[in-house]
């Protein structure tokens, strides 16, 4: 239902993103996307930050469903980790393979990751492109984070941007989390952060 939705709305679904088989596994349980995200922000050295993304729609009323991003800490480690060996769709079984995983948030939430700060993973910086390296900071790794999800709610997923959005993580995410949420609230309010006390 989210992809028929999203492939019909303008700017939408983003088709060169749409993961449509996966190694071992074949076709997603749910509809997913990957693909990057510019954060339109420089990182402390090595310049603008693009991101990696991953989401994967929830299985029962994504067009509605809250969209939960997933941080994994470090500092340094992929959310990647946290997608396959922990709350994602599929996880990584003891062959090495994908099997599907009865727990997945995907059961009630559309599940975003990002591969934060520039360098991890999938991420990089322009200084990453001709060999150098992505020097971050904790302030200049929420920046990006916030800049990256304003392109992904204004650009890839606009018709999410009402839904609401939540950020979770562990490890070196307790600090992500934090200032991640303050950068949103001081200068992104289209994101449609909630915040529990």
């Amino acid at each position: 239902m989210l992809a028929a939705l999203l492939s019909s709305a303008a700017l939408a679904s983003p088709a060169a993103d749409s993961v449509t088989s996966l190694p071992g596994y074949g076709t997603p349980p749910t509809p997913q996307w990957s693909g990057f995200l510019d954060s339109g922000v420089e990182i402390a050295k090595g310049g603008k930050a693009t991101l990696h993304y991953w989401l994967a729609s929830a299985e029962v009323a994504p067009e509605t469903a809250p969209v939960v991003l997933w941080l994994n800490g470090g500092p340094g480690s992929s959310s990647i980790l946290g997608m396959l060996q922990e709350h994602g769709p599929l996880i990584i079984n003891a062959t090495g393979g994908l099997s599907k995983n009865p727990y997945a948030w995907t059961t009630l939430v559309n599940l975003l990751i990002l591969e934060s700060p520039a360098g991890v993973g999938y991420s990089y910086c322009e200084a990453s492109l001709s060999g150098g390296g992505c020097e971050n900071n904790d302030n200049t790794t929420a920046a990006a984070a916030r800049g990256a999800l304003s392109t992904f709610f204004s650009t890839k997923f606009p018709e999410l941007k009402a839904n609401d959005f939540f950020i979770t993580g562990e490890s070196y995410a307790g600090v992500y989390v934090p200032t991640l949420a303050r950068e949103i609230l001081d200068n992104a309010p289209e994101i449609n952060i909630k915040v529990s006390t």
